[in-house]
């Protein structure tokens, strides 16, 4: 059986021949099977092979049909990329941002010789002097790009198609100054592409832009959220989920459809071990494909750093009084400054220390493996699939 790598191999042979008319006596929809296995990259550069395969590549990569049936095939279950922003301490007031790919074998405790793996993630020179872009979310291969809350600048790019599209400035980013939650999201109804934004000064309001129609427009939102502190979105089947806090400190879970354009608030799991257990802070996190909830803290007592996991159930009535939490695992690290910051399968966790080092904890063996690379503390770990969708509409 040919793998996508031999067939790679043998259409660059095929094609360096400059036999494309050859492909006539293939049905057009074994020829799409093909390709649509090949990784995306290898498309990308056959395209460059002739001007026959450029414009046939062209127009095939344009295709939805075939963009959607490229990205099911190439979704990768043997390995997990992360986006980790590696820049020097002092990078960011000098243009030296640099993103890495982190590329981790995906199985339940890594294979003796199986390495973890980081190559350069090339982006292009977005950083200004004094205000730095950072990867903040990702949906289907299109990595969103900001600054800082105190800058509405936003940007979309698809690394493997080399597209970058700054979105347009909305009316109320002309009048207020901050925003305190944005999720990234796919409607699979209208079959586009949304990006939500709460801003919270001076007034308090939510904005959805259209990747489609290039627009924003306003939505309502909940009025308890008068104002709001967030965590980064964890995006997981059209919906969107921010940790916040409202005016009087109270924290709960915030999710919104992408679909309906509706708002829900989720409560947060009861802390049960509040004698033995302080939290410090709190994360999202996908587990398998639920969604989890971290709890940051220390032990009492202790010196040492732990976190609890906490597993959101995919049904549950919360207004007749469900919880729709199922306590997983209380971790104790026994080392001192470990946050952590998402599972990248069901049994590993990656934790960061003060210094930035990246670590994998294996939740059941308790193992802990330093993969030899660094990230940045305050920077979120993006989740990134690569794929040929277009930030153009053509």
């Amino acid at each position: 059986m040919l793998t996508p790598c031999l067939v790679y191999v043998q259409m660059i042979s095929f094609c360096s021949e400059a036999k494309m008319a050859s492909f006539g006596d293939l049905p057009k929809t074994v020829v799409q099977d093909i390709m649509s296995r090949l990784p995306g990259d290898s498309l990308v550069e056959l395209k460059h092979v002739n001007s026959s395969w450029y414009f046939y590549l062209s127009a095939l990569i344009n295709d939805k049909e075939f963009i959607n049936k490229h990205f099911h095939h190439n979704k990768d279950k043997s390995s997990v990329s992360l986006v980790i922003d590696q820049s020097p301490p002092r990078a960011k007031y000098n243009n030296k941002i640099r993103f890495s790919l982190l590329t981790l074998p995906n199985n339940d405790g890594v294979k003796k010789g199986e390495r973890c793996q980081a190559k350069e993630l090339n982006l292009p020179p977005l950083a200004d002097m004094y205000s730095p872009w950072q990867v903040r979310c990702h949906c289907d291969g299109i990595l969103c790009l900001l600054k800082n809350p105190l800058d509405m600048d936003v940007m979309f790019c698809n690394p493997l198609l080399k597209e970058f599209k700054r979105l347009p400035e909305s009316e109320n980013a002309r009048t207020n100054t901050r925003y305190s939650a944005i999720g990234f999201g796919y409607d699979s109804k209208a079959k586009d592409y949304k990006l939500v934004r709460v801003i919270d000064f001076p007034n308090t309001l939510a904005e959805i832009y259209t990747l489609g129609t290039n627009t924003w427009r306003n939505i309502s939102m909940p009025e308890d959220l008068s104002k709001t502190t967030s965590s980064d979105a964890l995006y997981l089947k059209g919906v969107c989920y921010w940790e916040v806090g409202d005016k009087n400190n109270n924290h709960m879970i915030l999710s919104f459809d992408t679909c309906d354009e509706v708002f829900h608030m989720i409560p947060l799991p009861n802390q049960s071990n509040q004698s033995t257990f302080r939290t410090r802070s709190r994360s999202l996190a996908l587990w398998k494909d639920s969604v989890a909830l971290f709890n940051h803290g220390r032990l009492m007592h202790s010196s040492s750093d732990a976190f609890e996991v906490c597993v959101m159930a995919d049904h549950c009535d919360i207004m007749k009084g469900g919880t729709p939490w199922i306590k997983f695992v209380v971790v104790t690290l026994h080392l001192e400054n470990l946050k952590p910051l998402t599972f990248w399968n069901r049994e590993e966790v990656l934790v960061i220390d003060k210094g930035g080092w990246i670590c994998s904890y294996n939740i059941r063996t308790k193992r802990l493996r330093h993969t030899g690379f660094r990230g940045s503390v305050n920077n979120p770990v993006c989740f990134y699939e690569k794929s040929l969708v277009p930030l153009r509409r053509r």
